[in-house]
Parts: structure tokens; C-alpha cells; sequence
């Protein structure tokens, strides 16, 4: 990782062990996506261990239902109505289905690991 200009990773996809050798200072910017996963441990951990990054979270969830408050403070803010109105997205159309219709069986269980080839 010393000679990358950038690294790019996810939570799951870095081992944490890895990340824990890099001196405290490694990086000058952590950017922190799905950030409503901010209070979790494994976030937390990255958090706390590069803290003398500035780092930036992004989510569009910017709640949890838990009720637990995220440890950063909100800077901006684009609503979903207005992306739908500027044609950014699409018109969110849903319909509630009751879990308890929902059949589970016969289902496929695929595992890639980041040494296998993904196939779909």
C-alpha cells in the first residue's frame, strides 16, 4: 500500500488486521461510504485508528432506526424529491409485500471469496 496514491476498499473487503499495521497518519483522507454503518464496530475501528485523517461520510441514510445518532455532522443535504424532480432519478414506485408470503425455498446459495471469479 506505501506506493498507491489511492486505495480503495470496503469494510469487508480489507482485512482489519492489514489496516491496524498502517501507521495513524497513513492516509490524509478516509471517505466513508454507507455511512449509517458509521457505529459499528468495524467502522469505528478504521475510524478511530486513522483519526488523523479528515474524513468524509456519505450515505443516503442519513438515520438509523435504531435511533442511534451517527457520529458526524450533516453537511449537505439532497433530498430524494428533489432528485426525482431534476430527473437525477426516477419516480420511486413500491408495493409492500408481507413477509409472510414470501416462499424461501429452493433458493441457490452462491459464496464468492475476492480469489474467485464472480460469476452471475
Amino acid at each position: 500500500l506505501q506506493d498507491k496514491d489511492v486505495v480503495v476498499a470496503n469494510v469487508q473487503q480489507l482485512p482489519l488486521a492489514t489496516l491496524m499495521q498502517l501507521p495513524h497518519d497513513f492516509f490524509q483522507l478516509v471517505v466513508f461510504d454507507e455511512a449509517h454503518h458509521a457505529v459499528a464496530q468495524s467502522y469505528s475501528r478504521i475510524r478511530d485508528h486513522f483519526q488523523a485523517a479528515f474524513a468524509v461520510s456519505m450515505t443516503s441514510t442519513p438515520f438509523r432506526a435504531d435511533g442511534v445518532d451517527l457520529p458526524f455532522t450533516e453537511v449537505y443535504r439532497y433530498a430524494l424529491r428533489d432528485a426525482i424532480q431534476a430527473n437525477y432519478m426516477k419516480d420511486v414506485c413500491w408495493d409492500a409485500v408481507p413477509l409472510k408470503r414470501v416462499q424461501f425455498r429452493n433458493i441457490a446459495k452462491k459464496v464468492c471469496t475476492l480469489s474467485t471469479p464472480k460469476e452471475f
